[in-house]
Formats: C-alpha cells, structure tokens, sequence
C-alpha cells in the first residue's frame, strides 16, 4: 500500500506545471488577448514604432483610421501621418524627443490619411522601456473630427451671433453720436435764424455750431479711416518734420478744451533733435488722440502729463493722465476697435471706441510702437508711443 500510494504522489507531482511553466503559459494568454485587442479595437490607431520612428507594428485600427495595410506602412516612417507644414517644422521628431525625454507627449491636430484627406486626431506617445533602455515608442491615435467639426461648428456660430451683435451695438452708437451734434447743431441755426438773439446769444450760438459740427466731422473721419485700415488703404505722406512743435501746438489746443473741464495739461519736452521723417497730418493725430482720450476720461481736478524725448533713433511719446484708469482684463484690449470697457463707460464718456485702434494702426504703419499701462481702476493709465524717426 505504501509503494503504491508513493507511486500516486510521484505521478501528481510530474503532472503539476511548475511556476515557470505557469508563467509562460500566462505571458502566452496575455499576447493573445493582446493580440485580439489590436484586431478588435477599431476606433484607435495602436500601433508600435522603434526609437527611431520606424513603423514596428500595425492594428487593424490604424488599418481603419489611416487607410494602410500593414504590407504598405511596416518599415517607414511615421512622419508620413503628418501635414508638409508639420514636417517642415520638425514636429514629429520633437514629438518623440518629448516623449523619450518626459515619458508620454499628447497633442492634438491634423493628420493625413492614405488618400491625403486630413482628419483631426488626439495622438498619445509614450516611451516604451526596460532594463535595456528604451526599446521604442507605443503610439495611439483616435480619429476626433467629427467632434472637431462640431466644435467648430458651434465656435463659428457663436461667433456669429457676436458679430451681428457688435454690428447692431455699432450702428445704435454711430446713429447716436452723429444724431447728438446734429440735433444740436439745428438747433443753434434755428436759433440764429429767428434773429432773436442778442450779439452775446448770437456768438455763443455760432460756438456751440462750429463746435458741434467739427464733432461730427471727426467722428465722420474716424469712421472713413477705419474704413481705409480695414481695405488696406489707409497711407502716409513722408516728410521732413519737427515732433516737437506738432506736440507743442497739439498739447496748446487741447490744453485750452481741457481747462474747460477742470482739467490741468501740462508738456515737458527733452534736449535732442526732434526732426524726423513723417506724415505731419497723421503725427497730429496720434497726439490729438492720445491727449482727448486723456482728457475725456480724467474728471476734474485731474491732470494730464506729456512729455516727448528722444532716444537714440526713436521718439518717445509719453501721456500720462490721474483719469479712470483701466482694469487688468481690459487693458490687452485697449487698443481694439469700438472698444470701451462697458456700456457704462461709452454712455458716461461717449464715442466710437475708434481713437485708439485709429491711433495703433498709425503708429503700426511708421514702423513704431504703442502701449498702455495702468495700475487699475481709479489709478489713472499711461500711454507709450515710440517712433523711428528716420523711418
């Protein structure tokens, strides 16, 4: 009984895999269902390149979304799924260097098919390693365009709808502020022509029209320079001339509409040559915008600085006013057309919201530059104009 219950023992024992065998047995499971998730996962391009980029392996996926046959794709590279700008630029090799260097990268663009539709695609690579070092990269690309397009879809008529409303909001404003100094304007010549005024009536009258009519002549030119930025149009007539006395006589005009406003103007000017090639019309303007759009939002009490110097090659232009100020997230749009940072503010102060945007396109056309700063609401704003000034 003894031998044959030894003899029992010994056959279970030859019979039972050891670990190793287990193992092998577990990895060979493993491939397989490995295996079996390349060719049933079709909504992504899994698929195996060595260190260099070379195509190793192929799924039935990348077959479905990029259109080759393994036969057609093992063996080259994978830049070939990018656009010709992509390459130029080297982002495939710098999407492998991400990845070798960080682990993964994941990006999202366009890429090409076999036929050269392109598709919008989320693309994962990640750094394939062991004790050896790095033996390649697995890639994973899922085909998102038709949510790309829906997106877009939806961006653009969102976009829409904000068009149409700057362009009803625009057309409310123009048809007011020209209406505002043209009904004025009517009534001041309904006035003179009762003749019933006495001579002080009579010259505060032909003021307030001459005033009134050169608002709407402004605002007239505003809207046809804008016209002439957006067709292209919009040109310089270069000349030899002097900074300095524009500004000067820029700064006396205005300083005088100020002083009406409880406003105080004042003007430095620095040692150096002022002279410089320009348009003396359009250098006007950029003061003239800058100093009104000091003025109109500094209340009373307040005072405005402008100072002018000369650096190197470049005047500086400087106006500095204790006005309103402006808000951290309005100031990078400062410059844009119609612009003003709300509809309290268009109200309280008027205008196109064209000045600035008017005043950047002049300074952009010049070969200068043009920023603001402010400390934020309440904190007055600062407005830096540099010029080259034989340019």
């Amino acid at each position: 009984m003894r031998s044959e219950h030894a003899a029992l023992v010994s056959d279970e024992r030859h019979s039972r895999p050891d670990s190793a065998t287990v193992t092998a047995r577990r990895l060979v499971n493993l491939q397989e269902r490995f295996r079996l998730v390349l060719e049933n996962v079709r909504d992504y391009a899994i698929f195996m390149l060595d260190d260099d980029g070379t195509i190793a392996s192929w799924s039935a996926g990348a077959e479905q979304i990029k259109g080759y046959s393994a036969s057609e794709i093992l063996g080259r590279h994978f830049s070939i799924f990018y656009p010709p700008e992509d390459i130029a630029a080297g982002k495939p090799d710098r999407e492998l260097l991400l990845a070798r260097e960080h682990g993964r990268v994941e990006d999202e663009g366009w890429r090409v098919r076999k036929n050269g539709e392109l598709f919008w695609a989320n693309v994962v690579i990640t750094a394939i390693r062991s004790e050896g070092g790095l033996q390649g990269f697995a890639k994973i690309t899922r085909d998102l365009t038709e949510r790309h397009a829906r997106q877009d879809a939806e961006r653009r008529a969102a976009l829409a709808q904000e068009t149409n409303r700057l362009k009803d909001d625009f057309l409310a404003i123009v048809s007011h502020e020209l209406r505002t100094p043209l009904n004025v304007a009517i009534g001041q010549v309904a006035l003179l022509r009762g003749g019933r005024l006495d001579d002080s009536q009579t010259a505060r009258a032909w003021t307030s029209l001459q005033r009134n009519l050169a608002l709407q002549a402004r605002i007239i030119e505003d809207l046809l320079d804008i016209s002439r930025v957006v067709t292209g149009r919009l040109t310089l007539d270069r000349r030899r001339v002097d900074l300095a006395s524009i500004v000067r006589e820029t700064v006396d005009e205005a300083a005088v509409a100020a002083a009406g406003r409880g406003v105080h103007v004042a003007l430095e000017i620095g040692p150096g040559d002022t002279m410089m090639t320009g348009d003396p019309a359009r250098l006007r303007q950029i003061v003239t915008n800058l100093l009104s759009n000091a003025v109109k939002f500094t209340p009373e009490g307040g005072h405005v600085d402008v100072a002018l110097r000369v650096e190197s090659q470049e005047a500086v232009l400087r106006v500095t006013d204790t006005g309103v100020g402006i808000s951290p997230d309005f100031l990078p749009h400062i410059f844009e057309r119609f612009s003003q940072a709300d509809s309290t503010a268009r109200r309280e102060f008027g205008g196109l919201g064209l000045g600035l945007a008017i005043t950047r396109e002049l300074v952009s056309l010049k070969g200068g530059s043009i920023s603001a700063d402010s400390a934020g609401v309440g904190q007055g704003a600062t407005f830096e104009v540099r010029l080259p000034r034989n340019a």
